[in-house]
């Protein structure tokens, strides 16, 4: 039983995900006109929880069309 359990707390495939941090990291290197995009909806309702910044936040389905960035850059 001491050794199944030992694995929860050290083997990194059980370590949760560091939403709060990541959160942070997004609000301190914001810029304006930026966005967040995330693969899936589960990471939406985390960064929901800990980013209060003011970027929009959606993510990516099988069927979403991700313009090319040089398109959004306005380069010529």
């Amino acid at each position: 039983m001491l050794f199944g359990t030992s694995r929860l707390y050290f083997d990194p495939f059980f370590s949760r995900e560091q939403w709060r941090s990541a959160a942070q990291i997004i609000q301190s290197q914001q810029q304006e006109g930026d966005l967040i995009l995330t693969y899936n909806q589960n990471a939406v309702i985390a960064l929901n929880f800990y980013y209060s910044g003011g970027l929009p936040i959606n993510y990516l389905t099988d069927d979403t069309q991700v313009p090319n960035p040089v398109d959004l850059s306005g380069a010529r």
